[in-house]
């Protein structure tokens, strides 16, 4: 059986790591109105919900396992902040499917740094590896999701392969905006 703290460690970086992906994702449903997008952030959320909750039986465990107290309160305001943050991107898919406007200032702010393409079937990218297309490197963006059919991928490793029709859902310096696109579809910006 893992030791308490170690489950508390790899359970503390998930949630910081899902709450992070879930606010990017958030500002692409905003960006795009994807309500597809926004629906899946939703169940995102109660996902979070289950591992918060593990989370905090494990500071208990913790706590019954090893009675001293010191440190345990900011394990479990670290968890409500992460809560936090994944509540509010939660709130922002809300505003996708109650189908409110989003106000042109932060329209702006954020088509600066996210935006998606398809990968066409001719593309250099096919049967690449997300490392080996090197995205980062060449136009300075970074994959934080794929949608392939109706499957979504998060945060996908180096190791996965991309593929002629996948959905690439990517952030980025200024700079970089409409590079996405141009390498997806084949042609060079």
């Amino acid at each position: 059986m893992q030791p308490v703290e170690s489950t508390i460690k790899e359970q503390l970086v998930e949630l910081k790591d899902r709450s992070e992906l879930m606010v990017k994702l958030a500002h692409l449903a905003l960006l795009l109105n994807s309500e597809d997008l926004a629906k899946e952030i939703l169940e995102l959320e109660e996902e979070f919900d289950d591992l918060h909750t593990k989370y905090g039986l494990e500071i208990i465990r913790m706590k019954c396992a090893e009675p001293q107290e010191a440190g345990l309160l900011g394990l479990v305001e670290i968890g409500f902040a992460a809560e936090n943050i994944a509540d509010a991107a939660r709130d922002m898919a809300e505003i996708v499917l109650r189908k409110l406007p989003l106000h042109p200032v932060l329209r702006s702010a954020i088509e600066l740094t996210v935006e998606q393409a398809a990968i066409a079937g001719d593309c250099d990218l096919v049967g690449k590896t997300v490392g080996e297309a090197e995205l980062k490197h060449k136009i300075g963006i970074t994959i934080i999701a794929i949608k392939r059919g109706k499957t979504w991928t998060y945060n996908p490793s180096d190791s996965f392969m991309l593929e002629g029709g996948d959905l690439v859902f990517a952030e980025g310096y200024p700079e970089s905006k409409g590079a996405l696109a141009a390498i997806c579809s084949g042609r060079p910006k």
